[in-house]
């Protein structure tokens, strides 16, 4: 049997920022907005997200210490300030790491302890069983889909282990999309979530949980992508294609919390969690090579991705390296790394990032690699 997740409710197009006020209305008159320190502040959309509660007549705390790969001591130092408010909505404002963090306040706002205590690391961690405070998701990239997903993954920073903070409950209630608020972004981190996305959506689409209504919208999401991703960048004042960015993240979100991931989100993690790599970047870097390995494994699939994005040649003579080579072509575009080289990752600590990529995103790629094949790939890259 299968099921699928939705927010309560999805509101989009240019604007759409302006409602968060009347939205928030309906769930409480305390919000505590949860965002980061440069980025919401240092493009108005902090402001016009304020005046729309101001309008509204909704007190409201700013918490504005988000960091990327966001830490368990940042979630319970927000959790604090959220209590001493009595928040009654949790507005989350910015990109994955903010959205994610604002998932993990609005669940711990309902709980006891650390969120340490209920990270998926020991087997017998604490679970999320009360309803968190309502939570509004705002996200500023078109990538992450954290806006739709069921998780938050947060930094065990004296572990150096990224984990889910994981429960149906966490999926936000309200997800607003306005395109209005990725003019302000870097390219390179609109070009990194975008590539991020479209791994989101190759992953649960070609892996062993799929099934046919999230085929549906990871075609649709691939095709969004492709179609728009190019005159986004140059032009993220192009709302049309920005919204239709949006939506395949949002695509995207769906699909991941409903089908799972493969081995580049498996490894993407303690790549993350280790060196503060950006999540989308490490995606991008690692799916033209996990593509040409995955490819004869889910071959029908991934001749379909291939002509997606844009390969011309018939069916009979598409290759796992024509794929792999589109991608890489898509990342030159949007000036992605080819490799690790650059980042001096150390050679002895493949062992270990391996390992604690195990779980089920490995399980669930449509290739069962063993952690041989992993860590040959890897010695490559890095």
């Amino acid at each position: 049997m299968n099921s699928v997740f939705f927010n309560k409710q999805l509101i989009y197009g240019l604007g759409a920022l302006s409602e968060t006020g009347k939205i928030c209305r309906m769930m409480g008159d305390k919000a505590l907005v949860v965002t980061g320190k440069k980025s919401g502040t240092a493009s108005g959309l902090l402001d016009k997200l304020l005046q729309s509660l101001v309008a509204e007549h909704i007190s409201y705390k700013v918490f504005d210490q988000v960091r990327p790969n966001p830490t368990t001591e940042i979630i319970d130092e927000g959790k604090n300030i959220g209590i001493k408010l009595k928040a009654s909505v949790v507005i989350g404002l910015g990109g994955g790491s903010s959205l994610d963090t604002a998932k993990a306040i609005s669940g711990m706002l309902t709980h006891v302890g650390s969120v340490t205590e209920y990270l998926e690391i020991e087997k017998d961690h604490k679970k999320i069983s009360c309803d968190p405070i309502p939570m509004i998701a705002i996200p500023t990239t078109a990538g992450t889909g954290s806006e739709v997903t069921k998780n938050a993954v947060i930094n065990h920073s004296l572990k150096k282990l990224k984990r889910s903070l994981r429960s149906e409950k966490l999926l936000p209630q309200v997800a607003i999309l306005d395109p209005s608020v990725l003019s302000t972004a870097p390219e390179l981190v609109l070009a990194s979530s975008a590539m991020d996305a479209l791994t989101q959506l190759i992953e649960p689409f070609t892996g062993k949980k799929t099934h046919p209504f999230i085929d549906l919208l990871c075609q649709d999401g691939m095709g969004l992508i492709k179609e728009n991703i190019t005159g986004f960048i140059k032009d993220p004042k192009d709302h049309e294609k920005g919204l239709k960015l949006q939506m395949a993240s949002y695509f995207s979100g769906v699909a991941l919390a409903n089908a799972g991931l493969g081995v580049v989100h498996a490894l993407a993690r303690p790549f993350g969690g280790r060196y503060d790599l950006p999540h989308g970047m490490v995606c991008a870097i690692l799916l033209p090579y996990i593509t040409r390995l995955n490819f004869d494994h889910n071959p029908q699939k991934y001749i379909l991705i291939s002509h997606i994005l844009g390969i011309k040649k018939s069916s009979d003579k598409l290759t796992s390296g024509d794929l792999c080579e589109k991608i890489f072509e898509m990342n030159k575009v949007l000036h992605i790394p080819r490799d690790f080289k650059s980042f001096s990752i150390p050679i002895d600590d493949l062992d270990s990032i391996i390992e604690d990529a195990q779980g089920g995103s490995w399980k669930n790629n449509p290739r069962d690699f063993t952690k041989n094949e992993i860590k040959e790939l890897l010695l490559k890259l890095i």
